[in-house]
């Protein structure tokens, strides 16, 4: 398995290598910083709520206390009042205990125990819905216009009730308490407002509510405050490592793709486009500003000059070869077309038959191997070989024009297809051709001969000759048929071949060139 993601790894492209690398890299860091930093929100969220729910109790202790510092003195001013027996200034007594206690309402009236009023100080308190109670006991309501909060202690001898506004209840909670933004006290039945926060918007903050209950347990404060939560911006501030590492990525991929493989790829299919033989190197000019993309141009472009000129000095040297090769051929033809004249000449002055026929014999010979060296002389513009239709058709020329009287007409019949050779075979050959054609214009100079090459495969090709005198094996073989037969053997073993004798009929096999 890790083999085979290796390979997959080596086949992506170089810029999907180094994006692949850099999220290795970069992504788990990101997703640490992520985590890291919404573990703090959720800390400072968890202490914000914390927070309020601290502000929420202070406000409630706050009214409590002030409650129960109101109904302390109160209840202390009535006994006290009460206890030095009744009259019409029992209040007044009252006022007087009151007016030396610190933050205490002047606004009360003294009960009996039946609940009728004896006396009042401020203005009337609204009593409905508070029952009698006994000495040391505390019951509040919510006054019926819900701007107060009413309180009824007991005392000896009677009842004492008081009340708080809401101002008074929302300096004591503000003395004790900040940032709440809305809270309300409420009885059962009804419900009074301490403070209300105008409307905002909610988005990106929670609301917290909690209750407390105060007094004789009757009274719940409802306290409600706002915690800030994480916003659109706070959560993009969270995916800010992630963001860093998906530009990082991206930007990286952009410039490896654009300074570095797109430039690579041009530089790439211009080079891929040239051809040997071609002007010159087509390279782009604009590679990016890379400067060793450009380096490696400019070194394309010398290194394919350089081999330019090697190339153009080695045909200027092959060319200059091939002049020298074609001038050496044409003074070799020529001078065995100087040695066959004399020879020519030397076989005509000759006293007797057999130096004329040993002079025409040799010629014949130097003129077969003159007309392979004009062949080849001829063949080496096109460098593709000597070709045996030419060759032969020359040789079976000259042959005829060298024959004896006896011979002069002497049919020779080609049938030979369009086949290259090399020099060498084609110089086995013409002298097994001539050879043959010699022996059998002085044996039979009246029967025709039939010359063919025909081509057995791409390399190779048949050459037969038929003629009456070709009789293999023959017995009582005079010497020359059997210098003959050494001779022809003798070449055809030259050409790597073995050579057919049939009645009739000789046959070799031809190295040749493969067809155009």
């Amino acid at each position: 398995m890790i083999e085979s993601a290796s390979r997959r790894f080596v086949a992506l492209p170089t810029a999907a290598k180094l994006l692949l690398i850099l999220s290795m890299v970069l992504l788990p860091i990101a997703l640490l910083l992520f985590a890291v930093a919404r573990e703090g929100i959720d800390q400072a969220n968890t202490a914000l709520i914390a927070r309020t729910g601290d502000q929420a109790r202070a406000a409630s202790r706050s009214i409590e206390s002030l409650v129960a510092r109101n109904a302390l003195a109160l209840r202390i001013a009535a006994n006290g009042a009460l206890s030095g027996g009744g009259g019409q200034d029992l209040c007044q007594r009252a006022g007087r205990s009151l007016a030396i206690a610190p933050a205490v309402a002047q606004r009360f009236e003294i009960d009996d125990i039946a609940g009728a009023r004896l006396c009042s100080v401020g203005e009337p308190i609204a009593t409905e819905g508070l029952p009698p109670v006994a000495p040391a006991d505390i019951k509040l309501r919510i006054s019926p216009d819900r701007n107060a909060l009413a309180f009824r202690v007991g005392v000896v001898g009677g009842m004492a009730t008081g009340s708080l506004t809401v101002d008074e209840i929302r300096a004591a909670m503000l003395a004790g308490s900040s940032g709440i933004e809305d809270l309300y006290i409420t009885d059962g039945d009804r419900r009074m407002g301490i403070v209300s926060a105008p409307a905002q918007s909610s988005e990106g903050r929670r609301t917290v509510s909690s209750g407390w209950r105060i007094g004789d347990r009757s009274i719940t404060v409802n306290v409600t405050g706002r915690v800030q939560q994480i916003t659109t911006i706070d959560r993009l501030m969270l995916l800010l490592p992630v963001a860093m590492w998906l530009i990082a990525g991206l930007l990286t991929w952009l410039m490896v793709s654009r300074l570095l493989i797109r430039p690579l790829k041009q530089l790439q299919r211009s080079v891929s486009r040239y051809q040997p033989g071609d002007t010159g190197l087509d390279l782009p000019q604009k590679l990016g500003p890379a400067r060793e993309i450009q380096e490696l141009r400019d070194s394309f472009g010398r290194a394919v000059a350089r081999i330019e000129d090697s190339e153009q000095e080695m045909a200027a040297a092959l060319d200059g070869q091939r002049r020298l090769v074609r001038e050496v051929h044409h003074r070799v033809k020529n001078n065995l077309q100087v040695v066959a004249s004399l020879l020519n000449i030397h076989g005509r002055t000759a006293s007797s038959s057999d130096a004329r026929a040993a002079y025409a014999a040799i010629g014949r010979r130097v003129g077969a191997l003159s007309v392979v060296h004009r062949n080849h002389f001829a063949e080496m513009e096109d460098n593709r070989g000597i070709a045996l239709r030419p060759l032969i058709s020359e040789l079976s020329a000259e042959l005829r024009a060298s024959a004896p009287d006896e011979a002069r007409t002497l049919a020779i019949d080609l049938e030979i297809d369009t086949i290259y050779t090399t020099q060498d075979v084609a110089v086995s050959a013409a002298f097994l051709v001539t050879e043959i054609v010699e022996y059998a214009m002085l044996n039979r100079p009246s029967d025709p001969i039939e010359i063919s090459v025909q081509r057995t495969s791409e390399l190779t090709a048949r050459m037969t000759i038929s003629s009456p005198v070709l009789v293999p094996d023959s017995e009582n073989q005079m010497p020359d048929k059997v210098q003959f037969e050494r001779i022809i053997g003798g070449l055809a073993k030259q050409l790597r071949s073995n050579l057919e004798r049939k009645l009739g009929r000789y046959s070799v096999d031809l190295p040749a060139f493969p067809p155009a």
